[in-house]
């Protein structure tokens, strides 16, 4: 009597089991199809905290919406009367942002401080940077202590800038690492430029401080803020509870996603349309500098770019600090890293608004990177670093890599450290591989 209520509850047992395990099954294959590769749990993870982080990058899709935008990154931010602006201590989780008083720190002789300064990429380095970076720099009994002054849309001279406001108000470093140049050649053109805004102004400062009392721009801002605040808690939801370890509700996840992400490219083409009234005040636009051709504005770019490092080299060359600058890779650069189809679809997008700002503006910051040992700063050339790894890395077709690949640029920071100080190399402190090195430093 009792068989039949036993083999129904075991029929469903099976039901329940073989049925999710099918779906999975089939939405990965789905997935090896539409993407080009296997499925990978780190990459979810990886696109998830770049949403959460307010990052720009669009993680397992394209990034739609990396062109032009008001103000800047994804993350809150909030005006500074020094730096331009900062993130908005209230979005974060630790409720710190650039200067505040946890970031003034002093020197110990248990403690190796270094300070981090440069973009969103320079931001992604800090989060891998510490246990990176500890076998690497830090002397036997003394810990590595990571010090982030970096935030997305920063070009110079705002990490010359920053550099100056932490030292005024009393903190201390032992290394400052500057990784940067991608911004300085890219944002101008695209955000500034167009607007009449001076090439050297924080990234769209036109949307910062211009057109304040128009309220149809303050209507499409504030729409804008909540299409992104929507996307953050979505992506928040998925990493709390571990979903990354399904494709099929992984991509659940970028559905949505993309759905925002379709809502905020229609919110930023009308702000972009939106013809501003009236002639803009100075404080809007600056110095207003004009340009013979491109090739001037970019020469302008990377020359600008080339005296805030020498600036800060000569600021921490003052305090006692060494100073390391490196130039940050960028998948657009020519030959800069092997990719198969899958990577491709994700990392390179015909006619994005960043590729030709990166193929006209890199050839002059190598150019001028070439110049900067001879005014003393210690300049590797990064573009580079990927060049042997087939390991698909690239998040979006911005800039932003996987941890993975922060980690392999870290990796390479720390060995262009001991080159200069003329330490030997300590491969076995290294748990991954590293890109070789090439004529112009560490993976170049």
């Amino acid at each position: 009597m009792h068989e039949r209520p036993l083999t129904r509850v075991l029929l469903l047992a099976v039901w329940f089991v073989l049925v999710p395990l099918g779906v999975e099954g089939l939405s990965r294959l789905a997935y090896r199809v539409t993407r080009g590769r296997w499925y990978s749990p780190d990459v979810c993870r990886s696109a998830l905290l770049e949403r959460v982080a307010g990052g720009e990058g669009g993680g397992l899709r394209r990034g739609e919406d990396a062109g032009p935008s008001p103000p800047g990154g994804q993350e809150p931010e909030v005006l500074h009367p020094y730096l331009g602006y900062v993130p908005d201590p209230a979005s974060r989780s630790t409720g710190v942002t650039i200067g505040d008083p946890s970031q003034i720190v002093q020197r110990s002789e248990h403690t190796v401080i270094i300070g981090i300064f440069g973009g969103s990429f320079a931001g992604g380095v800090c989060d891998v940077a510490a246990p990176a970076l500890q076998p690497l720099v830090a002397p036997p009994g003394r810990k590595v202590r990571v010090v982030c002054v970096a935030s997305g849309g920063y070009k110079q001279p705002q990490q010359l800038l920053a550099l100056a406001y932490i030292l005024a108000l009393g903190g201390q470093f032992d290394i400052v690492i500057n990784i940067d140049g991608f911004n300085e050649v890219v944002l101008p053109p695209v955000e500034n430029i167009p607007h009449g805004v001076s090439p050297v102004y924080p990234r769209a400062w036109y949307w910062r401080v211009g057109q304040l009392k128009d309220p149809r721009v303050l209507t499409r801002l504030g729409a804008l803020y909540a299409v992104d605040a929507r996307r953050a808690s979505w992506a928040a939801g998925f990493l709390h509870w571990g979903l990354c370890r399904s494709s099929a509700l992984s991509m659940v996840w970028e559905g949505r996603d993309g759905a925002l992400a379709s809502e905020r490219g229609r919110l930023l083409a009308e702000l972009q349309a939106h013809e501003a009234v009236g002639r803009e005040s100075y404080a809007v636009t600056g110095p207003r500098l004009e340009f013979a051709d491109d090739r001037a504005l970019y020469d302008y770019l990377a020359r600008v770019w080339s005296e805030s490092s020498a600036q800060m080299r000569r600021l921490c060359e003052a305090n006692g600090i060494e100073y390391y600058h490196f130039l940050q890779p960028n998948q657009y650069v020519d030959g800069s890293k092997p990719m198969d189809d899958g990577e491709r679809k994700v990392a390179i997008r015909a006619g994005h608004p960043y590729q030709k700002e990166v193929v006209s503006g890199y050839p002059l910051l190598r150019r001028y990177g070439q110049d900067l040992p001879a005014a003393g700063v210690r300049f590797d050339d990064l573009t580079m670093v990927f060049a042997g790894i087939r390991d698909p890395l690239y998040v979006d077709d911005c800039c932003h890599v996987s941890p993975y690949g922060y980690r392999l640029v870290a990796w390479a920071i720390g060995r262009a450290i001991r080159v200069h100080r003329g330490e030997p190399e300590q491969p076995d402190a290294l748990t991954g591989p590293v890109p070789g090195r090439g004529p112009s430093g560490p993976g170049a």
